[in-house]
């Protein structure tokens, strides 16, 4: 009954990872669509800060806007015409570089100090390393920190040089004059504390003449987090190559949704007031990677904070887009920073699928209108940053923590593991010792239970074995009396005193842990850079030898390629079936076959973890090691008691 019931789980989580890549929920982006140009895509597609056509309800995409402003006449402009890019570089603080430009008046890249990735082929832990750019400029009329008025951008905010009127190492402010006399201001600060990773976007509205009417408002579209990137495939487990995204857009909305709204390309437009309520506060729309995040939210509480209209986010389909330009963009921007995409594989994977599915996310609000000098600004958090447990945990980021979810398992024994773990690591100072001490105080706690599991479905095999010929004749006897069979069954087994042992309690105690840890660990970023042995970072394949490319890409085992040499999923085999042999022998045909199939089940097993992050392979292989140690205390324990028994009876 144990084993069918572990052939089972195997089989339904084998079955979890192979249904996404049978059975895809969404077909990809196409990977070279034509250029986005009036001869062949729709007029109003055409310009990537233009709507796509109208949805079945005849109501154009309110986050990509209702016409094309190609088609309205240019409006003159008393901008600065020369584009001004420039990069703040506080000298503390978690950002490295925030690149700022006068077009859009806007973000271009947002590179973190304390987040990299490694340089192809390298094999130390502290040498080979790149800042990670978190943000980058996919396309440079859709950049983090834009604006318009409305969905057709009539007045071209995020396509015209904004005037810097303000600039120094942590702060820049933008102004722009439109055509109908106001004066718009946007001013972007990078903070310097440590563990802080928001910028400030702080909008205000000025009436150039005249005095404005009060209460005068004009609604504003900010383009509040865009140009995520997917991670780097060395620091994440399980990376995909059938080209779907590695980002995903997320909106988690006061008094609308309870959880967080994740979608495959989109999160719909929530109008957030009605005629019976409004808010001025709202959790955030972002995009999410498996470690990081890029999202708006607001500043202030719901009497305080910008009145917001609407959130949602788009993007993701590259049929309406010029990919080829956007990668050609990314690469020279590399290459101007002294890398050469070409040279990086890995690099030149991530560029390519940043221009082919962008995410953005977007937040509109009504902006008060004020005199020259008096406008009250309406600001708003751009957070990019790491979904870490400890940096969501401060009190100013409570809009974000909630995003720290665990899905496959209870949220709280997920962190209550999580809490061992940082136990030891605060203790050891690595995160490697950590799991293997958290697997043992785990397993450890669990082992007398284990241990006496064990031992009574040892004494019942063999209880069985010794009443199987009066059993069949029961059988033979009353095989036609299904209820009688049963009832003459029962008292057999009471009269040798044979009790049904619990076969399945550690299963189901080890089931959620193992589920919770599945969860957790590939998404704990505090694993991320951590080194442990040969094992570069934690957070990906522990890859002994690395390849650099996937040597068998035309089969789609196992999940994530074969890019290198895995040592922990082999050693989980080794074990698993050195912990098979310490099993008593099998009693019959049919559990011979049984533990045949559960050893292949377990290399099928391996193999579909085969690219998992190394620190959960790390406590599998710990977890295994103590089931051979329980094992072979088992079989001392029951000769032990054997012997006793023998010896009872011969003395009686």
């Amino acid at each position: 009954m144990e084993r069918r019931f572990v052939l089972a789980l195997t089989l339904s989580i084998g079955v979890m990872f192979l249904w996404p890549m049978l059975f895809p929920t969404a077909k990809p982006p196409p990977k070279d669509p034509p250029p986005a140009t009036a001869g062949n895509v729709p007029a109003a597609a055409a310009n990537p800060a233009a709507a796509n056509p109208a949805g079945a309800n005849g109501q154009a995409n309110p986050a990509n806007g209702a016409a094309n402003p190609a088609a309205a006449p240019a409006p003159a402009r008393t901008q600065q015409a020369d584009a001004k890019t420039f990069v703040m570089k506080p000298a503390k603080g978690e950002f490295l570089e925030v690149e700022a430009t006068s077009r859009g008046g806007a973000l271009r890249r947002v590179t973190l100090r304390n987040a990299y990735e490694y340089a192809p082929g390298d094999s130390h832990a502290t040498t080979g390393r790149q800042h990670l750019d978190v943000i980058l400029p996919v396309d440079d009329d859709l950049l983090t920190g834009g604006l318009a008025f409305d969905a057709a951008d009539a007045e071209a905010l995020r396509t015209t040089h904004w005037t810097v009127d303000r600039q120094t190492d942590t702060e820049v402010e933008f102004s722009f004059l439109t055509n109908d006399g106001l004066r718009v201001r946007k001013t972007i600060t990078v903070p310097t504390d440590d563990d802080r990773f928001d910028l400030a976007v702080a909008v205000s509205l000025e009436q150039v003449e005249g005095t404005p009417t009060a209460g005068a408002t004009r609604s504003l579209r900010l383009l509040g987090a865009a140009g995520l990137v997917k991670e780097p495939s060395n620091h994440v487990a399980m990376s995909s190559r059938s080209g779907v995204t590695g980002v995903q857009p997320v909106a988690y909305v006061v008094d609308v949704h309870d959880e967080p709204e994740w979608a495959e390309w989109s999160v719909p437009r929530v109008e957030l007031n009605s005629v019976r309520r409004e808010t001025r506060a709202f959790r955030l729309a972002g995009i999410a990677s498996s470690y990081f995040l890029a999202a708006v939210y607001s500043e202030g509480d719901k009497r305080t904070g910008p009145l917001v209209d609407a959130t949602w986010v788009d993007g993701g389909d590259a049929r309406y887009r010029d990919t080829k330009a956007a990668f050609e963009r990314l690469n020279a921007g590399m290459k101007a920073r002294g890398r050469v995409p070409a040279e990086e594989g890995e690099l030149v994977v991530r560029l390519e699928e940043a221009a082919t599915v962008f995410h953005r996310a977007w937040v509109e609000f009504q902006a008060p209108v004020g005199a020259a000098g008096q406008a009250p600004a309406s600001t708003f958090r751009v957070y990019a940053g790491p979904l870490s447990r400890r940096v969501l945990a401060a009190d100013r980021y409570d809009a974000l923590e909630g995003l720290i979810v665990f899905p496959a398992a209870p949220d709280f024994l997920a962190r209550f593991l999580l809490f061992i773990f940082d136990l030891w690591k605060a203790l050891t100072s690595s995160a490697g010792l950590a799991i293997i001490l958290m697997t043992l105080t785990v397993r450890g706690g669990l082992m007398p239970l284990s241990i006496r599991n064990q031992l009574s479905m040892r004494a019942y095999g063999r209880k069985m074995t010794k009443l199987k010929p009066k059993l069949e004749a029961i059988k033979t006897r009353y095989g036609n009396n299904l209820k009688k069979y049963r009832e003459e069954q029962q008292k057999l087994m009471r009269e040798h005193n044979v009790k049904l042992p619990l076969g399945c309690l550690m299963m189901l105690l080890q089931i959620p842990i193992f589920f919770a840890l599945f969860s957790s660990l590939r998404a704990e970023y505090e694993i991320r850079h951590q080194a442990f042995a040969w094992i570069r970072d934690l957070s990906g394949p522990d890859r002994l030898v690395d390849f650099g490319r996937d040597l068998i890409s035309f089969l789609p085992f196992p999940p994530g390629g074969f890019r290198g040499i895995n040592l922990l999923p082999i050693v989980y085999i080794v074990l698993t079936i050195w912990q098979q042999k310490l099993m008593p022998p099998p009693q019959d045909e049919q559990q011979a076959q049984q533990m045949k199939m559960a050893k292949w089940m377990s290399i099928i097993f391996s193999v579909l973890l085969y690219n998992y992050t190394g620190a959960l392979a790390l406590y599998m292989c710990v977890s295994s090691l103590v089931a051979v140690v329980e094992s072979r205390i088992v079989r001392a324990r029951d000769r032990h008691n054997l012997m006793a028994a023998a010896a009872a009876d011969a003395t009686g």
